[in-house]
């Protein structure tokens, strides 16, 4: 279905194109703009052609994003498919329309879902990430009001919106908040914690988390499915960027070999230095860990919490406090 609509600027909802037949007199269209070409001007989403009478109409589409900004167009069919334009002007996208309605209706839920889920439903079919935002916006204000509304003490009521919200929203940590406290009120009630446990949350402690703010709390670092523990983190993001910087043919060395014994003499450790200069600056590391590679060679030190990594002998990452 084409999305281009035989509305006036402003309308609570388009018009479906298919209403939008040949026909005498003038005729206004609001839609996305698509691209112009030879005085040729397409909105996404539809098969007509507006024609541009001179350059002088097309000022309005430099530098109006594909898919997102929206025009307002006049004019008067003189073909099948092709309508000859008399004016056109850039309006506000309907992300802005949305939350400009979301922010002046305050009640009741059912309205602001039923806002919320109509621009996301656009978001979907235009792939348009601000309105994606807006959507959630105007439905996070929904279920807010929708809270309101609930009856206190109606937990079966309570934990309908919350599932509700997460099917919409995904979002698992206000649940956990949502049904915690109720928890803490009723620690009986066992439907919120099976609800918990349905989305992967973990209990300790007497507290609900999410896998991945439980895995945090343990030490682990990561998100998703790629947790390590620190140093086994710190060793990835190292190979990672060790692995560019060796890609790029950068002189790490790039001082006289004086300037790196003034160094060394004097405790301060600088990327460049040699493994003898680096031991002459530091000492004797208090582990060594190597990091195979395919080509060249990647070494963790260990001084304490402290880890130094070289490149093909060469230092060439310091601890964040002591880089130079």
């Amino acid at each position: 279905m084409h999305v281009i609509a035989l509305v006036a600027l402003l309308a609570a909802d388009p018009v479906p194109v298919e209403e939008l037949t040949a026909r005498e007199g003038e005729v206004e269209v609001i839609g996305r703009y698509q691209e112009f070409l030879d005085l040729n001007l397409k909105l996404r989403g539809s098969a007509l052609t507006f024609a541009l009478a001179s350059q002088e109409y097309t000022r309005p589409l430099f530098d109006l994003r594909a898919g997102v900004d929206r025009l307002i167009v006049r004019g008067r069919f003189t073909g099948k498919d092709t309508i000859a334009v008399e004016s056109l002007e850039k309006t506000e996208t309907e992300a802005q329309a949305y939350a400009r309605r979301g922010d002046a209706l305050q009640g009741p839920s059912a309205a602001l879902l039923d806002l919320g889920a109509r621009a996301m439903a656009g978001a979907a079919a235009f792939d348009d990430a601000e309105l994606a935002d807006a959507g959630r916006a105007i439905l996070r204000k929904g279920f807010l009001v929708k809270k309101q509304e609930t009856p206190a003490g109606d937990a079966a009521a309570h934990l309908a919106w919350v599932k509700d919200m997460v099917a919409r929203l995904g979002d698992t940590k206000w649940a956990i908040e949502e049904v915690s406290a109720a928890l803490a009120r009723d620690p009986s009630w066992e439907a919120g914690g099976e609800f918990l446990r349905s989305l992967g949350c973990i209990q300790w402690r007497d507290a609900w988390y999410t896998r991945d703010d439980f895995l945090a709390t343990q030490g682990l670092v990561g998100a998703g499915g790629d947790w390590r523990l620190p140093e086994e983190s710190a060793i990835k993001d190292a190979a990672a960027y060790l692995g560019r910087l060796k890609r790029s043919q950068e002189i790490l060395r790039s001082r006289t070999d004086e300037a790196y014994e003034t160094d060394a003499k004097r405790g301060i450790l600088s990327i460049g230095m040699t493994r003898r200069e680096a031991v002459s600056a530091w000492g004797f590391p208090d582990d060594v860990r190597r990091i195979p590679q395919e080509g060249y060679a990647i070494d963790q030190w260990r001084y304490g919490g402290r880890l130094v990594y070289l490149l093909d002998d060469t230092v060439a990452m310091l601890p964040a406090e002591k880089a130079r």
